[in-house]
This record gives C-alpha cells, sequence and structure tokens, in this order.
C-alpha cells in the first residue's frame, strides 16, 4: 500500500509539469504564481514545459540575472535544471546569508498551481536548491485537501554515497491509512546518480527520528535519456 502512495504522489508531482500547451489557459491568478517553466538539459537544450497560465510579463527566455526567474536542480536529477517563469519581478535582491530558508511554493493538492508563498532572499547565480516538500491539510483530520509547501535554499550537500540517505519520505497515518507527509532532501546525487521519489524494489524498511516514520532514499545510478 505504502509503494502505491508514493508512487500516486510521485506521478502527481511529475505529471502535472507538462501541460497541454494547445489549450487556452486562464489569466494568471496573482502576480506570484508560475506563469511557465524551462527545463534546460546537461546538453544546454531547453523545453518550455508551460504555459500554465497568462499574464503580459510572462517570457519562455531562460535569464539568470532578473528578478522573475527562479532556477533549480531538479528534485530528482540533478543533472536537470527547472526554472520557473514569473510575470513580474518577484525575488528580492538582497542576498542570502548562509544556511537561511529562500523562497516557500505552494500549491494545491487538487491541480499544479505553483506561486510563490514567500520570497525573503535571493540566492547566488539565481540557483536556489529544492530541501523539501510538505503536506499542508485544510482541516486537521483531511489529508486529501489543503497544500503543498515547497522549501527552497542556497546550499545542499553532496551525496557521498556510503550508506547516508539522499532523502527521506515521511509517513503519517490519518483515518488508517498512511500519508505521505513529506519529502525532505538531504543532499545532491553526484553525476551519473539521482535520488529517486521511489525505488522498484521498495525493499528499505521504515525508520523513525525526531519528525516521525520515514522511508529513505539512497542515490541510485541513472538511465541514459531523458527520463
Amino acid at each position: 500500500m505504502l509503494g502505491h502512495i508514493i508512487t500516486f504522489v510521485a506521478v502527481i508531482f511529475s505529471a502535472t509539469l507538462v501541460v497541454d500547451a494547445n489549450k487556452v489557459k486562464p489569466p494568471c491568478k496573482s502576480n506570484a504564481h508560475v506563469c511557465t517553466s524551462i527545463m534546460k538539459y546537461p546538453d544546454g537544450t531547453e523545453f518550455d514545459e508551460g504555459p500554465y497560465c497568462q499574464c503580459p510579463g510572462c517570457s519562455s527566455t531562460w535569464r539568470t540575472d532578473d528578478q522573475q526567474s527562479l532556477s533549480w536542480p531538479h528534485y530528482q536529477r540533478a543533472d536537470k535544471t527547472v526554472q520557473y517563469k514569473f510575470c513580474v519581478p518577484i525575488i528580492p535582491e538582497r542576498e542570502c546569508e548562509p544556511g537561511a530558508l529562500a523562497v516557500t511554493l505552494g500549491t494545491s493538492m487538487g491541480d499544479w498551481s505553483p506561486h510563490i508563498r514567500e520570497a525573503r532572499c535571493a540566492c547566488p547565480d539565481n540557483l536556489y536548491q529544492l530541501l523539501g516538500w510538505w503536506r499542508h491539510p485544510t482541516y486537521k483530520h483531511d489529508n486529501k485537501t489543503g497544500q503543498w509547501i515547497y522549501e527552497y535554499f542556497c546550499e545542499k550537500p553532496e551525496c557521498t554515497l556510503e550508506k547516508s540517505p539522499c532523502a527521506k519520505i515521511y509517513i503519517s497515518h490519518a483515518h488508517e491509512e498512511e500519508v505521505v507527509a513529506g519529502y525532505n532532501f538531504l543532499c545532491s546525487c553526484p553525476s551519473g546518480y539521482k535520488c529517486p521519489d521511489k525505488d522498484d524494489d521498495d525493499k528499505h524498511e521504515l525508520e523513525t527520528d525526531f519528525r516521525g516514520t520515514y522511508l529513505p532514499r539512497f542515490c541510485k545510478p541513472t538511465s541514459r535519456g531523458r527520463s
């Protein structure tokens, strides 16, 4: 059951990144909403995954020198980089202190509508590190509504490929059901490896720390191609 839940969350997160470009998109709900995103591959190829919504200032040009873009290495594959685009300058000019939380994004659990909840400071070279996302239900005992909150920092250590996990998937129990409560990314897998959001074998045992019960994830070799 747990494997099915984790697979479901991973598919929802990944599949909603690609939208039907031929479908007319509604106006952006606010200037804080992501209007489109660009995926950059190791060979420099760029792919526009949007648009998600429409606004006059939305650009599909890769930029690292403005306050309308937020770039981050893909949470699973560090050799791919995502850049979120916004309608207006929204990232502050103030540079982050070491270890500071830079930006939080949110999206509803029902549809993919990423938007900045708080932009505290800017990371050098417009490169942010996703260190986790967490379930925030609308109601205390309702795990089917609410938002996923994503946390971006400026630093992320590189994994050593030893026995330490690259990520922890936290599990909670609601109404006798296992529910993914959040992901905590601990380090970046080196070139040629990925930190999987799900495992094919699913043999790892549940463990516990100060946050709760979690399933550890470890760096695995990547397959060739754009998967």
